[in-house]
């Protein structure tokens, strides 16, 4: 035989497992994150004025450091120093960011030699072809195929703040495409079933890529040397890639 609870019991017992089940958590507001901005000038100066300043960024001597950066200002104000790019980055400690100044430059990579084709008009003003194409040395050459390249500065940075908040660890790919310039080559290719020759000029672009991936540990406000490049074609000039940090307080 089967017994029924009283209604109330139920209802008593129903508001004591109520009331032993554990409370929510309430959440805890998010605490701020710094923000560190990072930044990379590309500076180019003959290597007569840039060798000193590297025996000033590589001492061992923070006051030398700091004066090489100083003097970094100073050839750039006087025109000494050339800036060919300034990536600059603000973003959370431990948030990878990425910062891209480029142009796209577009390239034949295959030409076909050229061909005259001659047009006529009939009595009912219809277009044949006449004679068929031919394919000489001296026509212009005809693009068949083409490729893309991306010219200027890209820089991809992690930065984390320590726990004390006076230095950052950096993990930095940074990259510097320059176009040198457009060469005209001549291409000579012999067909042996057809015994003939074609020879073409086509233009042709000079890249060159200077490039920097490094973790790195740095001081709050701290300006380092990450890189040194010979400038290709530009006789005794040099490239340097000077890396900085900020760390911004906590908002």
């Amino acid at each position: 035989m089967k017994r029924v609870l009283p209604l109330v019991f139920l209802f008593s017992l129903a508001r004591l497992a109520s009331a032993q089940e554990p409370a929510p958590a309430e959440k805890k507001p998010r605490e701020p994150v710094a923000d560190v901005t990072v930044e990379l000038r590309c500076v180019t100066m003959t290597q007569e004025v840039a060798v000193p300043l590297i025996r000033k960024f590589r001492s061992a001597k923070p006051e030398e450091k700091s004066a090489a950066a100083a003097e970094v200002d100073a050839l750039l104000a006087k025109g000494t120093a050339k800036l060919v790019g300034w990536p600059m980055i603000t973003t959370h400690s431990g948030a990878k960011a990425r910062d891209e100044a480029v142009q796209e430059f577009y390239y034949a990579t295959r030409f076909d030699a050229g061909q005259n084709a001659l047009f006529v008009s009939d009595g009912g003003g219809q277009l044949r072809q006449e004679p068929p194409p031919t394919i000489k040395a001296d026509h212009e050459p005809l693009p068949a195929a083409f490729e893309s390249k991306e010219i200027g500065v890209k820089m991809e940075v992690e930065p984390l703040v320590d726990e004390d908040g006076k230095k950052v660890s950096v993990t930095l790919d940074a990259e510097h495409t320059r176009l040198q310039s457009v060469d005209k080559i001549t291409v000579v290719r012999e067909q042996v079933t057809e015994k003939k020759t074609e020879k073409v000029t086509v233009e042709q672009p000079r890249i060159s890529t200077m490039k920097v991936q490094t973790d790195l540990t740095m001081e709050n406000g701290e300006q380092r040397l990450v890189g040194i490049f010979k400038v290709t074609g530009e006789g005794n000039e040099l490239e340097l890639f000077v890396l900085g940090v900020e760390i911004h307080e906590k908002k």
